[in-house]
């Protein structure tokens, strides 16, 4: 799987408590507008585990209909009991994804052997590379490094994390151990955090105007400080104040991400590279207000 961007598509309902297909397909062709090139379906935020096994099938197969090649479908298996996900998986070995999204199974707390066999029974079966899906808050329980480490051992198609955490020691070390080892955010809030320890690239739950295009082309590299002045008034007279925060370069040509919260009112915007050099000419080049995070442009 080549995405760096990776929505993970909610599941659309009309009136009568049925799938909604056309909203569906709108929202697969309004993510291609927006040059995103992979989507999950039926994953958490599609509500997978809730749906039946033929509305999550007919998801799947209006999923690779509509992307028609030109994006990655990637199918959710959010299954506690193993043989199901493993029936599930034989399903999907019969039709076109190019890949699972396989969560750590939930509810039930197993140890770290039970979670070694239920990613290894469904890799041994399989045609397709699984992404592990490692979200804490809502399963209950974590894969250790330890065992991730032994999975990327011994299975190929094992090939990439969505990690929806603030262990971001997990993220270092599995990627510095495995530098082509794919790892995704899985939580909006935590972008920043988790390219700064390494990550890859973004499993998000949507889009806003030109974010995908920039992390598409997601490379993170250096830290920078970013200065933010700010005009306000006090009784006719103007004062400047000055906040500083941190992003990081994530593009070569130039794309910063911070948080939002950093250049909130700010009526000009410099970044301070750690060698000194400042660029006084930036833009604001996407904004998500909700998880707080902003995109900036070095123009000069």
């Amino acid at each position: 799987m080549k995405s760096k961007l990776i929505v993970a598509l909610p599941t659309p309902f009309d009136e009568n408590n049925e799938i909604d297909y056309d909203t569906f397909e709108d929202l697969i062709l309004d993510l291609k507008e927006q040059k995103v090139e992979g989507i999950v379906v039926g994953g958490s935020t599609g509500e997978g585990h809730l749906l039946e096994p033929s509305e999550l099938l007919n998801l799947i197969m209006s999923a690779i209909r509509i992307a028609n090649g030109e994006m990655e479908v990637i199918a959710s298996v959010n299954y506690s009991d193993t043989n199901m996900a493993l029936e599930l998986t034989e399903v999907l070995n019969t039709l076109k994804i190019d890949g699972l999204l396989v969560v750590v199974p939930y509810y039930l707390l197993p140890n770290q052997e039970g979670i070694y066999k239920h990613f290894s029974l469904i890799a041994e079966t399989s045609n397709y590379p699984l992404i592990i899906y490692n979200v804490p808050k809502r399963v209950g329980t974590s894969i250790k490094l330890s065992t991730l480490q032994r999975l990327i051992d011994k299975y190929d198609n094992i090939i990439g994390l969505k990690e929806a955490s603030n262990n971001y020691e997990l993220i270092k070390n599995i990627k510095e151990s495995n530098p082509k080892f794919k790892v995704y955010s899985g939580d909006d809030k935590l972008l920043l955090e988790h390219l700064n320890s390494g990550a890859d690239g973004n499993s998000a739950n949507f889009v806003e105007g030109s974010i995908a295009d920039v992390v598409d082309k997601l490379s993170p590299s250096v830290v920078s400080i970013l200065t933010s002045v700010k005009s306000v008034s006090y009784f006719g007279q103007s004062y400047s104040s000055s906040a500083a925060g941190t992003g990081i370069i994530v593009t070569e040509d130039g794309y910063i991400l911070t948080n939002k919260h950093v250049i909130e009112g700010a009526t000009s915007i410099s970044v301070v590279l750690d060698d000194g050099t400042t660029f006084k000419d930036v833009e604001v080049a996407a904004v998500d207000s909700l998880n707080d995070i902003a995109f900036l442009k070095i123009k000069d």
